[in-house]
This record gives structure tokens, C-alpha cells and sequence, in this order.
């Protein structure tokens, strides 16, 4: 199978250079990737599949080869500037690119260095080289013969941005006597290299009905939250770890209950909060579990909660210097 696959290629050869003969000249180049063979082990590959050893000057050779995502592939272009002639090459791997490549070279410069010396004299054919004197040659995978025309394809590079949609459950402790519990929804843009994020989402949330002493009362929270993470800690191919921070601004709403002592009445006031976040993550394809906690610091709006009796005001609760807050979403990561 190798000897009928050489001889083809052979073939193909010296139909390509027949009608373009051209003086002796160096090798045009060598450039390769970081993981490819160097140049020295290139011509060596080439000259143990030469059956003529003087016509490694036979033909201007240019080569190219690079890896990139699981696949390699090699470029092989022979011939003048005026007049240049390429082939393509593909491989698992830059190795075996660059093997196929060498084995191309060698059959190329052999047929012409026979079309040249068949100028001069009559042809002889080569002595056929002893069993296994030759290294066993490893062949391609895939080899991809274009036309000459045929633009040269470029590897795109992955892109480092990616868009997230999510939404959750949270549980906030810091405006009312009791936790308020709500849902939340966000929209944000991540930077795979860099592991990082930022999001912008709104959050709404409830206490229902909560009591002091005789007095009932009910919040509600209405806000919009900023998210910024970065520096992922322990990470792992499906799950990271990391530190954020988190700003939410927006307003809230008490509501007293009616009873024989009090007359209910609503207020809303303006709020604020923010906190050091910490948030795990762990990845289910494109969706991405997570689960967050962390302290919550109020910088906005009232400090204490206090409602009309009979004898005067009442104060219902006084707001904590620091809650928490924490909560379990799902995203979807669009890269």
C-alpha cells in the first residue's frame, strides 16, 4: 500500500514540474510552531526517503507547519516566486504533518533532479534501495490536495468574551426583623482568560409578615445589583471558586398591619446596600450551577422602621450595621 501510494504521489509530481523547469537553488525556508520538528529533523526525514542524494538542491522548497486545536497542518510551497506551486497537509498532530510534508519534498525533488539529468543523458532508473533500509514512514491521517489558488485558511482564534443569562433564589437579612426572601435575574459579560465577570440584574424581595411585641408589619425590596468577580480561587476544570462584590441600590417598602392599637400605613424609602461576595461554580455543559454568601453592609436609607400608637410613635425595628445575604442561581455561559 505505502510503495502504490508512493508512486502516485510520484506521479503527480513530475506531471506538476514537467512544464516548468528551473536552475538549481537553495531551500526557499523552514517555519514552524513551537511543538513542531525542527528544520535539521525535516531534511533528515527528507533525505531517508531520497533516492537520490545530490537532488536535495534540485528544487526551491518553502515550509510552513503549525498546531492549533487538536490538528496540525503543513504547507509545502516549491518552485519561484515568479511560479510557485503549494501543497497542504493535514495531521493529527505536527509531527506526522511534517512527515507526510518531508515525504512529499522527497518524491518533488527527486522527480526533478531525474527531469534534469534526462536533459543531459538517457534515463537510468534508480537502483531500488535494499528491504528496510529505509525508516518506516508514518503517513498523515488526512492529506487535503488543493488548487493552487486556493486561499491559504487561517485558524480562527477562539474568542476570550462570553455572554451569561441567569436568574436565582436569595435570602437577605438586613432590612427587617426576619429574612426577606426573593428571586433575582441578570444579564452579564465574562473574559475566559482573565476569569472574571461583571452582571447587572434586579432583585425583588419579601419578609411577609413580621411582628414586634403588638405591632405587625410587611417589607418589600425592590432593587437593582451590581456583580463583579475575579481572580478565581482552587480552579477547576468544571468548578471555580472566587471572590466578588456586589452593590444593590433601589427602594423598600414598609407596610404596617391594621390592629386595635395601630393604623397600618405604607412607606418607601430609598436603599442601599453592598458586600464582599463569595461564590462557587460548578459547570454542567453551558449551564453553570452556583451558590453565593456573604456579609451585606447597608449604606442607604432609613435605620430604624417605626410606626404611629395612641401614644405616640413606636419603634419597630432598628436596621443592623451588617446583615448577609446569599442566594442559588443558574446561568447560561454563551461562548
Amino acid at each position: 500500500m505505502r510503495g502504490a501510494r508512493a508512486q502516485s504521489l510520484l506521479a503527480f509530481c513530475l506531471a506538476l514540474f514537467v512544464a516548468q523547469p528551473a536552475p538549481a537553488q537553495q531551500h526557499g525556508g523552514y517555519s514552524v510552531g513551537p511543538n513542531c520538528p525542527g528544520e535539521s529533523e525535516f531534511w533528515a526525514l527528507v533525505e531517508s526517503h531520497l533516492r537520490n542524494p545530490s537532488a536535495r538542491d534540485a528544487l526551491p522548497v518553502r515550509v510552513e507547519a503549525s498546531e492549533l486545536e487538536g490538528q496540525a497542518q503543513a504547507r509545502v510551497t516549491f518552485g519561484n516566486e515568479q511560479s510557485p506551486a503549494a501543497r497542504e497537509l493535514s495531521a493529527a498532530t505536527c509531527l506526522e504533518a511534517v512527515q507526510a510534508a518531508a515525504l512529499v519534498v522527497a518524491l518533488a525533488l527527486d522527480a526533478r533532479a531525474q527531469q534534469q539529468q534526462g536533459a543531459l543523458a538517457p534515463t537510468v532508473p534508480p537502483p531500488r534501495p535494499p528491504p528496510n533500509a529505509s525508516p518506516p514512514r508514518t503517513e498523515p491521517r488526512r492529506v487535503h490536495e488543493l488548487p493552487d489558488s486556493a486561499p491559504r485558511r487561517v485558524a480562527r482564534r477562539p474568542s476570550t468574551l462570553s455572554l451569561e443569562f441567569g436568574a436565582g433564589a436569595l435570602i437577605q437579612q438586613a432590612i427587617a426583623p426576619t429574612p426577606l426572601f426573593g428571586a433575582a435575574a441578570f444579564a452579564g459579560l465574562g473574559h475566559r482568560d482573565w476569569a472574571a465577570d461583571a452582571r447587572l440584574g434586579v432583585v425583588y424581595a419579601q419578609s411577609g409578615t413580621t411582628e414586634n411585641g403588638d405591632a405587625s408589619a410587611e417589607f418589600a425590596l425592590l432593587a437593582g445589583q451590581l456583580e463583579t468577580c475575579g481572580f478565581a480561587l482552587l480552579p477547576r476544570e468544571r468548578f471555580v471558586l472566587e471572590p466578588c462584590l456586589a452593590v444593590q441600590i433601589g427602594r423598600v417598602e414598609s407596610r404596617g398591619v391594621d390592629s386595635e392599637l395601630y393604623a397600618g400605613r405604607s412607606t418607601t424609602h430609598r436603599w442601599g446596600a453592598f458586600g464582599p461576595l463569595l461564590r462557587a461554580r460548578h459547570a454542567f455543559g453551558q449551564l453553570w450551577l452556583e451558590a453565593y454568601a456573604g456579609p451585606w453592609i447597608p449604606f442607604l436609607g432609613p435605620r430604624e422602621f417605626v410606626f404611629e400608637d395612641p401614644e405616640g410613635n413606636h419603634s419597630f425595628h432598628e436596621v443592623a450595621a451588617v446583615g448577609f445575604t446569599g442566594g442559588l442561581a443558574v446561568a447560561l455561559r454563551l461562548d
